[in-house]
């Protein structure tokens, strides 16, 4: 059965000190270096890259939108959970992508730039802020 645990989590916060808790398994942290990846910027732990590949939600793979309603189809996606402290920049990939920091027991979901540095926590000028959860959606087409 799946547990829904980052691979390699444990060495991850050995040697990073960076708790990756659990996603869908379709963002993954990853080296940086190739464009297209989430940036991220912590004055604690430095800069953390992931890869997202947004997939359809298993229970929702084979449905689309019915005829006999105006609900669009799914999008595909990607979440991960995580605590990274002191997160100030955040930079998104080609796809809509939200990040939830906390700071002083309070949670704030940031929509991020696509392709561009959104700043967060102390970077949008309020307190220090650890991110708690990266949120992607690959974007309506045109």
């Amino acid at each position: 059965m799946e547990d829904f645990v980052h691979p390699g989590a444990e060495r991850i916060l050995t040697e990073r000190g960076i708790t990756l808790l659990k996603g869908d398994g379709n963002m993954m942290m990853v080296e940086c270096g190739p464009s297209g990846l989430i940036q991220v910027r912590s004055g604690e732990k430095g800069l953390i890259c992931f890869k997202a590949t947004p997939a359809l939600p298993d229970n929702n793979a084979t449905t689309g939108a019915s005829t006999s309603t105006l609900r669009p189809p799914p999008r595909p996606e990607a979440w991960l959970k995580m605590r990274i402290p002191d997160v100030y920049i955040i930079k998104g990939d080609d796809n809509e992508v939200w990040a939830t920091m906390t700071s002083n027991g309070k949670k704030e979901t940031y929509d991020i730039e696509r392709n561009g540095w959104t700043p967060v926590g102390e970077g949008a000028g309020k307190d220090p802020a650890a991110l708690l959860e990266i949120r992607v959606v690959t974007p309506w087409s045109n």
